[in-house]
């Protein structure tokens, strides 16, 4: 069986830091073996010994370890054998490199490092056959040998390793992102580049002689549902056939998904068509020079804000009971929403499953009337959650939708709430908004989350007022209130969404507690609750990737610099016990380096034309191939459109008698 073909492996050389990218050429060619993923190493040397930095796998149902048998040679028996330790990472196509796992400690400049970027499948069976132990997994690998450094002379980068591009967001409103991460800031082109959206339909038939129904044949949707990342729908429709004989079920799962296509405008290229990818994880490929990322943001809340009445509008209660001087008086009490210290939620993350689709959550206002008076039933002479309250201006509020439990039998009414609540997506253009609550204890009102402790009998339900979740709805307010109810007389079922798996029309769900602060009801006051908007094929994204570019000046040689200085017996960069180096960096792509003595003599000549490096290195010897005496030594380094720039070193050898005259 053969392995993966060699990852494409491109290296960047930066300043202390390297940068691994590759294709996914490997899973293109996967050999014999089911593809399982990329390793990423250090070697002591091109061959090693080999330091495993890290894996990145495929998901499926191999996430601990690859593992294969031997056999002991000592007592006969087979035993395991881990080929790669897995955690269904998911794969990846770039990785930085600023740490020496071998010394533990950074990267530096200058230093040679050997890495190795290898691709690893896995298999059972080959050609129909068994596959002995040992040969279970297949591994190919491409080596690198890398020095980081600093830019060449005049080299400017139009951004650096690791930097995210600018990108303008020129179509559509979704909170979508597209970020381009620099792997290789030689390889930016300074093109113009472009990302759009589409939708597109996957269908999958799947077959079941097992299926069993009472009913005759008929076609009927099963199922409509949202995926939880927000970036498509999933419609099964389903063939139900008679019972009484013994046919095919089929039935098709039809995936409606969005997907990203991205475009070189500058070369009117096209690089990517319909990638489904946005989940922002490391799946995305390298183009020119850039790790391209998009992502649909997740279908939650995205931030939240409270903001008292200007001017202040109190409630006589929280001011007289509490000397409440305003501030917010409503809290989340880490119920588990995304906002609001686990007090919100959009939708799908409370419930479940609701009937909107992810680019119909709205911008919401919820704007509270403050408490203006209450009935005290336990006499204790200050209002406790669940006694009746009236605010100060019911013309201000609306009716909700109420419901004792979680169904359209459990109605209650139609019944006023100490609020209003607004769609203010467009601000110019309010839209009043359907509520729904649940009340719970059924004492005809909405309350805060609350329990009493102990329970009091003089209070609804002795005091316990927990869990009346308050529900916004993206449909137009019905005044009436005949638009929802228990299913009946042309009412809609608030739970009756997917034969009661879901809700209908919910968009935001409260479930919110006194925060200690003035009470209930202690000021008017708006809370406003904005969600992510998902990307859609409205949305458009551009970007360009700026170029380095390379400024001719005299002063840009100022940097080069020979290391080690002084050169003492033998240094950092020597290839080899013997063998010694001075190394000079910052070098332009193209110069020479003529190396002098004190008494004028040209000791060694070195030529420069590599636009890959900006590192050259001395032996140490003459022009002859001889070993150089210790002593004071003049560099001058000549780089045309640029000028020369002149330094010294000193250099101290071992042996001052020559073994060849």
């Amino acid at each position: 069986p053969s392995p993966p073909a060699k990852p494409n492996v491109n290296l960047t050389q930066l300043h202390n830091e390297i940068i691994l990218t590759w294709d996914n050429t490997s899973e293109i060619n996967p050999g014999d073996f089911e593809f399982e993923g990329y390793s990423v190493w250090q070697g002591v040397s091109a061959s090693g010994p080999w330091t495993l930095l890290k894996t990145f796998d495929v998901i499926n149902d191999r996430d601990v370890a690859l593992v294969d048998s031997l056999t002991d040679l000592e007592t006969g028996l087979v035993i395991p054998d881990i080929k790669r330790s897995l955690s269904n990472s998911g794969l990846t196509y770039a990785y930085t490199i600023d740490k020496d796992a071998l010394l533990s400690e950074d990267l530096k400049d200058i230093t040679t490092y050997f890495f190795r970027v290898t691709a690893f499948s896995f298999g059972y069976e080959f050609n129909g056959k068994p596959v002995p132990n040992q040969d279970r997994f297949l591994e190919s690998q491409t080596v690198v040998v890398a020095q980081p450094q600093a830019p060449m002379a005049g080299l400017n980068f139009g951004a650096d390793g690791n930097e995210i591009l600018s990108v303008n967001h020129v179509a559509g409103v979704s909170d979508g992102i597209v970020d381009p991460i620099v792997t290789d800031p030689f390889a930016l082109t300074g093109d113009s580049y472009r990302v759009d959206l589409g939708y597109d339909t996957v269908i999958t038939d799947i077959s079941d002689t097992l299926w069993i129904v009472d009913t005759t044949t008929l076609t009927d949707t099963c199922d409509v549902d949202w995926d939880p990342d927000g970036d498509s729908i999933i419609v099964t429709y389903c063939i139900q056939i008679d019972s009484s004989i013994d046919e095919v079920h089929d039935y098709q799962d039809i995936v409606i998904s969005t997907f990203w296509n991205f475009h070189n405008l500058t070369k009117d290229t096209t690089y990517v068509s319909r990638n489904f990818n946005l989940s922002y994880d490391d799946n995305y490929q390298v183009y020119d020079g850039f790790w391209l990322k998009v992502s649909g943001p997740p279908l939650e809340g995205k931030d939240w804000d409270y903001t008292s009445a200007d001017p202040p509008n109190l409630s006589p209660v929280a001011v007289d009971e509490q000397d409440y001087e305003g501030g917010r008086w409503v809290t989340g009490g880490q119920h588990g929403g995304e906002l609001f210290f686990g007090g919100v939620f959009m939708e799908p993350n409370f419930w479940g499953l609701t009937s909107l689709a992810p680019d119909e959550y709205p911008i919401v206002e919820v704007r509270f009337r403050p408490m203006a008076s209450y009935t005290d039933l336990n006499g204790d002479g200050v209002y406790t959650i669940g006694e009746p309250y009236e605010v100060d201006d019911p013309a201000q509020t609306q009716n909700a939708f109420s419901y004792s439990t979680f169904a359209g039998s459990a109605y209650l009414g139609f019944v006023p709430v100490p609020l209003t609540a607004w769609d203010v997506t467009d601000p110019a253009n309010p839209r009043q908004l359907n509520v729904v609550f649940r009340d719970r204890d059924q004492n005809g009102q909405w309350d805060l989350h609350n329990i009493a402790d102990p329970p009091d009998p003089l209070l609804p339900n002795d005091g316990d007022q927990r869990y009346n979740y308050l529900w916004i709805l993206n449909t137009d307010y019905d005044a009436t209130g005949t638009m929802y109810g228990d299913g009946t007389g042309g009412t809609i079922d608030f739970w009756g969404y997917e034969d009661g798996d879901g809700v209908w029309d919910a968009a935001w769900t409260m479930w919110v507690d006194d925060r200690g602060s003035g009470g209930m009801l202690a000021e008017e006051c708006t809370f406003t609750m904005i969600p992510n908007f998902v990307i859609t094929d409205a949305d458009v994204f551009e970007f360009d990737a700026p170029a380095a570019t390379v400024t001719y000046d005299e002063s840009q040689l100022d940097a080069i610099k020979a290391v080690p200085n002084p050169f003492y017996l033998f240094g950092p960069y020597d290839p080899s016990i013997g063998s010694y180096q001075v190394c000079f960096h910052h070098l332009p792509e193209a110069c020479t380096i003529d190396i002098y003595n004190l008494g004028g003599d040209l000791i060694r000549s070195i030529v420069k034309d590599d636009p890959t490096t900006a590192i050259a290195c001395w032996d140490i010897l003459t022009e002859r191939g001889l070993p150089v005496a210790s002593g004071i030594y003049i560099y001058v380094v000549e780089a045309p459109g640029f000028g020369t720039k002149i330094g010294k070193m000193a250099v101290f050898v071992e042996d001052e008698v020559l073994d060849i005259y």
